[in-house]
């Protein structure tokens, strides 16, 4: 997936790698965003859209804070469905 000009590998992984709270993580070193794996499509598209919204974060030095991108990602991700703007990131393969 390419975001702001780099290749970000999609991966969609086991849960029990991640804390209750987290559904997903990004490695922006590594240019690497892991989701958990089998969740219903609407949490998959906004956990992607979240960590997408920290790659932005870090790559412009905005120090969103977890509470604000958490509030981008959910207030973006109903905006573009309440509207029918359809967004679906998928693993490249």
């Amino acid at each position: 997936m390419r975001i702001l000009g780099k290749e970000f590998k999609l991966e969609f992984v086991d849960g029990s790698v991640f804390t209750p709270d987290n559904m997903g993580m990004m490695e922006f070193k590594n240019q690497r965003i892991s989701i958990i794996g089998g969740m219903p499509n609407d949490n998959t598209q906004e956990t992607i859209l979240h960590e997408i919204i920290h790659i932005v974060d870090e790559s412009f030095s905005l120090e969103l804070g977890e509470k604000k991108v958490n509030a981008l990602s959910s207030a973006l991700y109903s905006i573009f469905k309440d509207n029918g703007i359809k967004i679906e990131f998928k693993q490249h393969k």
